[in-house]
């Protein structure tokens, strides 16, 4: 009985471990990148399942001295001390020396990061300064005109009314904003050629006084369409842009061309890798967003995209997840992210989609640290799911017969004991 035990115990210890495919990390971090001659600065270095010793050194002692030299740091979060002696550009490195041990590979890792500062300065006030040597800044964020070139928009301009609106033919494709300025220090944006969508479009001018204060002066122009088309995305209500007009950065590796849309000519984007078409829908803040189209069942989709480097892939919900791996949301290019991992500490973990070169659909590899994506081939992870799958069918048998086994020699025990007691 121990040695069917024994046996049991190291088949658990055997089978079931998990194994960590992702290799330690380490970075590096300042509690300020800008400081002043005199202050003190907090240098954060992290190592995620490493164990060594680490140099955390400043390139340059007399802009900014502090650190430490052989420090042994363990699958933590460390922090170091350093001061700003002189003015100038400084970096902070952390370095791996002699053999850290890599918890993940149980290899050696090899490796630095590094925090760049900027020292400036300590600005010294005159006791000298007077009332007449301190500018006043203006604080006149108004327009003294504000008008649409060869149209009249109303209510008429008033500086204290911010909101205008003007309704244009569905032919007119642009229009020219002119504004002036009541204050010659103040500065504008928004004016200029508009480019214009059907329906409502906003235009938005902005004054900036002479001491930061803004204000914000809104245009809502209205191209008439005389057939708008309407859709529905749960419960929000968008409309199908007929036309471009460059009111929207063009994607790579999609082409321009036409299609019908309730028997009406829509502009569209296709790609013949990945077979996806793309169009334009407003939403009622007259935001226009690319939405993927399908022209089977006339359903539309937010169009989610990732670039980096020279790779960009649109995001997908996996049809079947990889067994071992959790589901966690990440934060990439401001917008949240499916992202795969085995555990939440890693910094490496897989991404969901199809290359839009390529048009190959399947996970990819998202490095936190460096920043870099790239294929996760979808051969290996089926090898490893099939494997994987063997190996628990494997267990489930082996199990059952450890149970019937075990089973038989509690019988057997319980029969002998009968006998013994009968025989006395």
């Amino acid at each position: 009985m121990k040695k069917i035990r024994y046996f049991i115990i190291m088949f658990f210890m055997f089978f079931v471990a998990k194994n960590d495919v992702f290799a330690g990390s380490l970075s590096i971090w300042a509690s300020a990148s800008n400081i002043t001659v005199g202050q003190t600065v907090t240098i954060s270095v992290k190592v995620d399942n490493l164990a060594g010793k680490f140099n955390v050194t400043s390139s340059n002692q007399s802009i900014l001295s502090g650190g430490a030299n052989g420090n042994w740091l363990e699958n933590d979060t460390y922090t170091f001390e350093f001061t700003a002696k002189s003015a100038g550009k400084v970096t902070v490195t952390a370095t791996a020396i002699e053999e850290v041990g890599d918890f993940d590979t149980n290899g050696v890792f090899t490796g630095s990061k590094s925090v760049s500062l900027n020292v400036v300065e300590k600005k010294v006030s005159s006791s000298n300064e007077t009332t007449a040597d301190k500018k006043e800044y203006s604080s006149d964020n108004n327009l003294s005109s504000l008008s649409v070139d060869g149209y009249q928009i109303t209510p008429e301009f008033n500086k204290d009314i911010t909101e205008y609106q003007l309704t244009v033919d569905e032919s007119i494709e642009k229009v020219n904003i002119l504004a002036k300025t009541s204050h010659e220090k103040a500065s504008i944006t928004g004016t200029g050629e508009v480019m214009l969508s059907s329906g409502e479009n906003t235009i938005e001018v902005k004054v900036i006084a002479e001491n930061g204060n803004e204000k914000i002066y809104k245009i809502m122009v209205t191209v008439e369409d005389q057939h708008p088309i309407k859709i529905k995305i749960g419960k929000e209500e968008f409309t199908v842009v007929r036309k471009n007009n460059h009111l929207i950065d063009l994607l790579e590796e999609y082409e321009e061309t036409t299609i019908k849309i309730n028997d009406q000519d829509v502009v569209a984007y296709v790609n013949s890798k990945t077979n996806v078409t793309l169009v334009l829908l407003k939403n009622k803040d007259n935001k226009i967003a690319y939405y993927v189209y399908n022209q089977q069942d006339n359903t539309y989709k937010k169009y989610h995209s990732l670039t980096i480097q020279n790779v960009t892939i649109q995001l997908l919900e996996p049809i079947e997840e990889l067994i071992n791996y959790q589901k966690y949301s990440l934060k990439i290019q401001d917008q949240e992210i499916t992202y795969y991992k085995i555990k939440n500490s890693h910094k490496v973990g897989l991404i969901y989609g199809t290359n839009v070169k390529t048009g190959n659909t399947g996970y990819y590899v998202y490095d936190q640290n460096e920043e870099t994506l790239s294929k996760y081939f979808d051969d290996e992870v089926k090898i490893y799911q099939k494997e994987i799958r063997k190996l628990k069918n494997y267990l489930m048998v082996f199990m059952g017969i450890v149970s019937f086994i075990v089973i038989v020699i509690i019988v057997a025990s319980l029969r002998r004991n009968k006998k013994r007691k009968k025989t006395k």
